[in-house]
């Protein structure tokens, strides 16, 4: 006889850990919290998703920032004056033309 392999959970803290959610206790000025209830509803989307969409982008922001500072810090000047000196100095082709 095969076994039951469904998850009963009793509880919301469960819930979360089981999906891999996490609550982040937050108290922002009422004025900030009023403008992001105003914007979610505006989307038609729950605070809470509004909340955690802006976090992502500002990670993003900040993780992206860093990797093209890393990027920059293995650059090298006279690398690429030689890669620019290879560029054919020619007139661009009509449909490149601004």
């Amino acid at each position: 006889m095969k076994a039951n392999a469904s998850i009963v959970i009793w509880n919301l803290a469960d819930f979360r850990k089981a999906a891999g959610l996490h609550v982040a206790a937050m108290n922002p000025p009422d004025s900030l919290h009023q403008m992001a209830r105003d914007i979610s509803a505006e989307d038609h989307v729950s605070l809470n998703q509004f909340i955690a969409s802006a976090v992502a982008e500002k990670v993003s922001a900040l993780r992206t920032e860093r990797y093209i500072s890393e990027r920059a810090a293995r650059g090298s000047l006279s690398r690429f004056k030689a890669a620019i000196a290879r560029v054919p100095d020619v007139a661009p082709e009509p449909r490149d033309r601004l």
